[in-house]
């Protein structure tokens, strides 16, 4: 693997340790981006993984919205959480 990948490498695994996500992303080329022939609009700005880095959520309790979205409720991991709106597109988090 060339020096500047391996690095990279490197520090994603120190933020990982330190239990900060890393989210593996395509990259920006000449042409466009890894993920597409041609331009995407955002080059460098998708995900490598399917889903994420989450993987599969946990069973648990869905409620629907008066607007038609999803709530999903699930256990208190403890120390602090807190409110944060448009975590993701469509994704609010409420401690």
């Amino acid at each position: 693997m060339p020096a500047e990948p391996r690095r990279l490498v490197e520090v994603a695994l120190r933020y990982a340790e330190h239990g900060w996500p890393v989210l593996p992303l395509h990259t920006p080329r000449p042409r466009g981006c890894s993920r597409t022939a041609g331009d995407c609009g955002s080059p460098g700005k998708h995900p490598r993984t399917g889903r994420g880095l989450h993987g599969v959520l946990p069973q648990t309790c869905e409620q629907r919205t008066g607007s038609g979205g999803r709530q999903l409720l699930f256990a208190h991991p403890g120390g602090t959480v807190g409110n944060r709106a448009r975590l993701v597109p469509g994704m609010d988090v409420r401690g």
